[in-house]
């Protein structure tokens, strides 16, 4: 089990102090993602310019606007994008990361802090700033691990 694994949920509260809020810019280009919102889902959307900080909360930033940018406006992930946009994304339900780059990147600051917190922050740049908190979850299938954020729906911040 790699240290992601072995770390998510094993760091309760500010056990460990430390100078991790500074942002790590982790992949300025896309990675595919997948999100399910309201009662629909799109796998169609890539990431852009990730970021991931340690404090004083656990969070990844990532920018979906170019997206929205692209130059056939009725392909799938142009029209996924605006259908987000258009507030598909107050209904989001998860977001699902495969990108072994950032996934490493999460190892790492598991191993900074002592363990990874059972909530983290999900910022998703899309027309304007959308914060999540967010239950981290591992999937593992054969040697493919993905990384399933579960939007809290109690969470407004919006």
């Amino acid at each position: 089990m790699s240290v992601l694994g072995a770390t998510i949920g094993l760091r309760h509260g500010n056990e460990k102090e430390s100078a991790m809020d500074c942002w790590r810019t982790v992949r300025k280009g896309g990675f595919d993602i997948h999100v399910s919102y309201g009662h629909t889902y799109s796998n169609n959307l890539y990431a852009y310019n990730t970021r991931v900080r340690g404090e004083p909360q656990l969070e990844i930033e990532v920018d979906l606007n170019p997206n929205l940018r692209r130059r056939d406006k009725d392909s799938s992930m142009a029209l996924d994008a605006r259908e987000l946009a258009d507030g598909g994304i107050a209904r989001l339900k998860l977001f699902q990361i495969d990108d072994p780059k950032l996934l490493g990147a999460l190892e790492v600051i598991g191993r900074e802090l002592g363990g990874l917190p059972e909530t983290w922050l999900l910022t998703v740049l899309l027309n304007g700033t959308h914060r999540f908190r967010v239950t981290p979850e591992l999937k593992q299938s054969g040697a493919w691990t993905s990384l399933l954020l579960h939007v809290d729906e109690s969470d407004t911040r919006g």
